[in-house]
């Protein structure tokens, strides 16, 4: 329709296909990323759980959404960079999770690392409970899974998120080409 969107903490908009790739305005639409990349969660688990000979690392993922889906398979593509073994366990809501969470073998797993999800997030102290149980670390994608029981997460401050997607409107407002302003990514994560 030819109107712009600038949007807001979208975690890949090139995964959702918003975006053609990171640099390039497509669609009228530019924005930012809240993305907690998975190479730096999973470098903090592996530095603070290191895996004991025989172990692998579970990924538990909501495939009934995009960020989990996205999240999952930035995890995957890392360990496999890494040559570390994993095991993928999907979830499409908060009774099945907590099934798949009671489901992950203690001995076979060092940690669990918990894709981005808002609904698991809203729940997680059900997964983290069960995880805390069977005495299995887990690192999550969302810094509110902490709350609920995974061990540590990267954190996100959307006040300042807000500002970068608030100077983008003020900059294309101001004149500024929408094709000229590639999709920003928040960096300044906190543990």
């Amino acid at each position: 329709s030819g109107i712009p969107i600038i949007f807001m903490s979208v975690v890949d908009p090139v995964y959702s296909k918003i975006m053609a790739d990171w640099d390039t305005v497509n669609n009228l639409a530019t924005g930012t990323s809240n993305t907690i990349p998975a190479d730096l969660l999973i470098n903090t688990a592996l530095d603070i759980t290191p895996l004991k000979d025989g172990q692998i690392v579970t990924i538990i993922y909501n495939s009934s959404q995009n960020n989990s889906q996205c999240t999952m398979e930035a995890a995957c593509e890392y360990l496999d960079s890494l040559g570390i073994e994993y095991e993928v366990k999907e979830y499409t809501d908060v009774a099945t999770a907590v099934q798949v969470a009671q489901s992950i073998d203690p001995a076979k797993t060092g940690f669990v690392y918990a894709t981005l999800d808002s609904t698991i997030a809203a729940n997680y102290n059900q997964i983290g409970e069960a995880l805390i149980e069977l005495g299995i670390p887990s690192y999550a994608a969302a810094d509110a899974m902490t709350q609920g029981g995974a061990f540590c997460s990267y954190g996100v401050s959307y006040p300042i998120v807000g500002k970068m997607t608030a100077d983008m409107v003020i900059d294309w407002y101001n004149g500024k080409a929408l094709e000229d302003m590639p999709c920003q990514r928040y960096s300044e994560f906190t543990l």
